[in-house]
């Protein structure tokens, strides 16, 4: 019978395997996640209450809007306007996100529109709004804490991936949207404006003493009593 050694053989795939490892390149790192998890209408009129999550540090500062897109049709072109409803710069803390927004503003006449229903000067033809409006979670690239990108590349993460997005200007930006129907109001049958919270009352200042000196009345010698006089 022949026997084979097959130990050689072993040695050269250990060191094939070595040399395999050794020439693996580096996983690539994987994208910095942003995520709008939910908009709730809050109690007061055209409050919304925003909240997400994202994969980014801590500290992270990103920018929660609400926009809409409004058409302008005037000859002999077709014109696609985002007005920006509502804005708020947030920071996020424990991988969470959250924002208040307001939708409306108060008009000439007092009630409560969109920014640009108030302001009719600004299109000479009025537009035609979507009936939905776009909340947008968007990275403030130039607003970071110092450390950011380091702490994104130890965390093996790089902004890149679907969250790479460009406006119609060409401008980048990083971050994620989402449509919701959320219809502009009606200015024929708008909500009055509240009536402005009055301002606490402050408190009356303390008295302060006067500066001038007050002069104590001057004492007069009463005469003195006749003995007869005390028991009288």
């Amino acid at each position: 019978m022949v026997t084979i050694d097959f130990t050689p053989f072993a040695r050269a795939i250990a060191l094939l395997a070595i040399v395999l490892v050794g020439c693996t390149p580096p996983l690539a790192p994987t994208p910095s996640s942003i995520a709008i998890e939910r908009v709730e209408p809050q109690s007061q009129h055209g409050w919304y209450l925003a909240r997400g999550a994202t994969s980014l540090p801590d500290g992270a500062h990103l920018w929660i809007l609400v926009v809409r897109s409004l058409q302008l049709q005037a000859e002999p072109f077709e014109t696609t306007y985002l007005a920006i409803l509502a804005r708020e710069e947030v920071e996020v803390e424990r991988g969470r996100w959250q924002a208040e927004l307001n939708l409306y503003s108060v008009s000439r006449s007092g009630t409560l529109l969109e920014t640009w229903q108030t302001d009719p000067i600004t299109f000479e033809v009025l537009p035609i709004p979507a009936e939905e409006a776009i909340v947008m979670a968007i990275l403030d690239i130039d607003r970071q804490p110092e450390g950011f990108f380091q702490d994104l590349q130890a965390r093996g993460q790089a902004l890149q991936g679907e969250f790479i997005r460009f406006a119609p200007n060409g401008q980048f930006y990083y971050g994620t949207s989402q449509t919701l129907p959320i219809p502009p109001p009606d200015p024929a049958s708008a909500l009055p404006a509240p009536p402005p919270t009055p301002a606490p009352a402050l408190p009356l200042p303390a008295p302060t003493p006067s500066t001038i000196p007050i002069a104590p009345p001057p004492e007069r010698e009463l005469p003195p009593l006749d003995p007869a006089q005390i028991f009288r």
